[in-house]
């Protein structure tokens, strides 16, 4: 897996290092970094429990949610350690099995789903950094568990109150009140919030009110497009992983069988070290190299994924209804519908791309195939001309077969980060084009903390015509063109799309995208269940 590739590769640094200070040679083991920092492994696994342990603690000091340390390793564990690792693996390991951090985790109090107080810490977070959705759910289960929680009663009530859910704030409000007896500041904020009247949008002009209704009627066509487009993607990242997935499973061999020749303890010639040094190397970058193309795989498969996700977005749209809408939704929505649209035509391209660079990463497993038995030879017999220019021909061949790949390899990369790029603004457009004035807000918020910037400067953008998803991506990519943001919103403004304005600038979203990634789904775990429902609230 990763571990060892990662472990192999910084042991063959110290090796090299060690040789070039004290100019002598050294046994196998070391130079493959078999055997160098051992006993300190030990160690490095207990400062990680302990650093585990303070991570989970710091994280709940703090507001924020614990068990994603969990999920964290969860996804660590299903994606690159689904194989049991070798005697050697472990032994190679800084960290913990991640199964063992994985049930350590949660046995500590911080991630007790039955904690009120844990509970309530979390939603308060949450609150804090503008979320009130998701507090509302952490603190609604923490009252679950212990009604007589006051302060949550407090804090789910500012949540409520931020959502626009008038009723239940004040009904929280009001029991907190009861609770506490007279409190100044509590009755003040009782009498507040008992003024309070929903938020609605402005009715639209005529003009605008026939944009609307038509952007609306593109919805059903839309969710056919996506689909039918969806699936034949599905179809053909399947195809590539059946190419791919043989070439991983070679390369992890592979590494595991450089890594066994570590456990021979004999001396190396400066020569053998040099050769064996090179040899694993190469190995190394066709590692990385199948490594990258499974990993357009899994990207192509996530994003496709998201599809459905877009699709639930639309459904939500037409529900809410034309006369719901924000002041300028309809252009939002039919960049959005763009988007979607041409995401595939990127998926597909990033397919095509990797499907290129699989005939190099087929001769370069197979002479890394080569170097690996070549190295084996030599550590059986010794010195020998003959099989150091074989190790050596073989080596170059995998890094030719590599550097063959790279630019095909690139490409796919680019073209799956803007297929997630077009994936991401749509979802964020979406959103906002059926949000309340509250959820809105909200909104606004979270794409001012995912871009750095500020809420006022979002709601700038939004005032010019751009949607929620356009307006984090001026604002996570105008560095990078070294254009002002006014300079890609009046493009997008114009009816153009973001990720092409962008591109068509010099800009990627190949770092960008995971941003939005981040805000897309901070955004839909703030919509509500129903259309515009509050959730139901019990003692």
């Amino acid at each position: 897996n990763r571990d060892i590739i990662k472990a192999v590769k910084r042991s063959i640094l110290w090796s090299i290092g060690l040789n070039v200070v004290q100019n002598r040679s050294r046994s196998l083991g070391e130079v493959l970094g078999i055997g160098l920092g051992l006993l300190s492994f030990s160690y490095s696994r207990d400062d990680e429990r302990e650093a585990d342990d303070y991570a989970a603690r710091s994280m709940l000091a703090s507001g924020h949610d614990p068990n994603y340390m969990v999920v964290f390793f969860t996804r660590l564990m299903e994606k690159y350690e689904k194989e049991k690792p070798s005697k050697i693996a472990v032994l190679l390991r800084t960290h913990p099995l991640t199964s063992e951090r994985i049930a350590r985790l949660k046995k500590r109090p911080e991630l007790d789903p039955d904690n009120a107080a844990v509970l309530a810490r979390i939603g308060d977070g949450y609150l804090r950094r503008g979320r009130p959705m998701t507090a509302m759910r952490f603190l609604q289960r923490a009252l679950e568990r212990d009604p007589e929680l006051v302060s949550a009663r407090l804090s789910l009530a500012e949540a409520a109150l931020a959502r626009g859910y008038l009723e239940q704030a004040n009904e929280q409000l009001r029991r907190a009140y009861e609770k506490l007896g007279y409190v100044p500041s509590l009755k003040r904020r009782l009498a507040y919030a008992s003024t309070l009247q929903p938020k609605a949008w402005p009715e639209p002009p005529e003009v605008e009110r026939l944009e609307r209704a038509s952007a609306l009627a593109g919805v059903q066509g839309v969710e056919q497009v996506v689909a039918q487009r969806r699936a034949e993607t599905l179809a053909s990242q399947t195809a590539l992983l059946a190419r791919v997935q043989p070439l991983s499973g070679r390369a992890r061999a592979l590494m595991g069988q450089v890594s066994e020749l570590g456990s021979e303890q004999i001396q190396l010639s400066e020569t053998m070290q040099a050769s064996l040094v090179a040899g694993n190397a190469a190995i190394n970058s066709m590692a990385e190299l199948v490594s990258l193309l499974e990993g357009v795989g899994d990207t192509v498969a996530a994003t496709a994924a998201r599809f459905e996700a877009a699709e639930k977005m639309l459904k939500r749209v037409a529900e809410v209804g034309a006369d719901a809408f924000p002041p300028g939704a309809s252009g939002w929505l039919r960049r959005s519908f763009a988007e979607l649209e041409r995401a595939p035509t990127d998926l597909r391209e990033a397919l095509l791309a990797a499907s290129e660079a699989v005939p190099a990463a087929e001769k370069a497993v197979a002479s890394s195939a080569d170097a690996a038995n070549y190295m084996a030879r030599l550590v059986e017999i010794g010195d020998n001309s003959l099989l150091f220019d074989s190790l050596r021909v073989a080596s170059e061949n995998v890094r030719a077969s590599t550097a063959a790949a790279a630019e095909a390899a690139k490409k796919s990369k680019q073209a799956a980060a803007r297929a997630q790029a077009r994936i991401f603004v749509a979802e964020l457009n979406l959103a906002a084009a059926g949000a309340t004035p509250e959820e809105l807000d909200a909104m606004v918020g979270l794409v001012a903390y995912f871009t750095r910037s500020s809420p006022e400067r979002v709601w700038h953008l939004l005032r010019q015509g751009l949607g929620l998803g356009e307006a984090a991506a001026c604002l996570l990519s105008y560095e990078a063109v070294s254009r002002p943001v006014s300079e890609i919103a009046r493009t997008v403004a114009a009816g153009n799309s973001v990720v092409d304005a962008v591109e068509s600038m010099g800009g990627s979203f190949r770092g960008a995208s995971v941003l939005l990634k981040y805000a897309a789904n901070a955004v839909k775990q703030e919509l509500p269940t129903g259309s515009h429902e509050a959730p139901r609230f019990t003692s």
